[in-house]
């Protein structure tokens, strides 16, 4: 059976996002680089905690080499997009301490997020819920996050969140990836996603920063 096509990767395309995102999240102290290559080369570039920014950055290259199928009945959007997720800045994120499921679980998540709109046909925008990557085999699952919420990031400006792509008339819009529980998800689903921003804001919880030990706002 034929396996998903493959990707070596657009350079250029890359230098471009980093080029447009580090001013405002960061230059990365090291990048993982992407070895499955399956439908995009998805790097993710990890930025360390700093003065300015007391919070440990990630965020995706790759994922806007390929364009997202929009249903022609949807606003226009964006049919390209990169991804962002912001963690504690205790979170380990060196090169060693990354290889424990427990650290590496976030990198993990925008790798799968950034290829689900290929596999699936589908595309992510923001306001979206998606299934998170869970694996019923695990016995010691590395997160109790089993979802996640997709939000226009806080950390850029509006005017910078959605950028022309390289070489096209089309955008890329930068999402946040914000993990949340499968009742969250759920609770989303049946009312919307403003009912449940309202839960966080009335605990006075930041969705955009992973918090590993909150309880769920519903």
């Amino acid at each position: 059976m034929r396996g998903p096509p493959k990707s070596t990767g657009d350079e250029e395309l890359i230098e471009d996002v980093c080029r447009r995102l580090e001013p405002h999240l960061g230059k990365p102290a090291w990048v993982y680089h992407d070895k499955i290559n399956e439908w995009v080369h998805v790097d993710v570039h990890i930025v360390a905690p700093s003065e300015a920014a007391p919070r440990v950055t990630l965020f995706t290259t790759g994922m806007s080499e390929r364009f997202m199928t929009v249903p022609l009945a949807t606003p226009p959007h964006a049919r390209t997009a990169e991804l962002v997720m912001t963690l504690p800045k205790e979170w380990p994120h060196d090169v060693k301490s990354i290889d424990d499921p427990k650290a590496f679980w976030p990198v993990a998540w925008l790798r799968f997020f950034a290829r689900y709109p290929f596999k699936q046909r589908t595309w992510l925008g923001p306001h979206h819920t998606v299934p998170g990557m869970i694996d019923p085999t695990w016995e010691d699952p590395p997160t109790k996050f089993d979802a996640a919420l997709l939000l226009p990031t806080s950390r850029l400006k509006a005017e910078d969140s959605i950028f022309p792509r390289r070489g096209s008339k089309e955008k890329t819009a930068v999402l946040a990836v914000c993990p949340i529980f499968e009742a969250e998800r759920a609770f989303a689903e049946k009312s919307t996603a403003a009912a449940l921003l309202e839960r966080f804001r009335e605990r006075a919880i930041d969705p955009e920063i992973v918090d590993p030990k909150r309880a769920p706002v519903v």
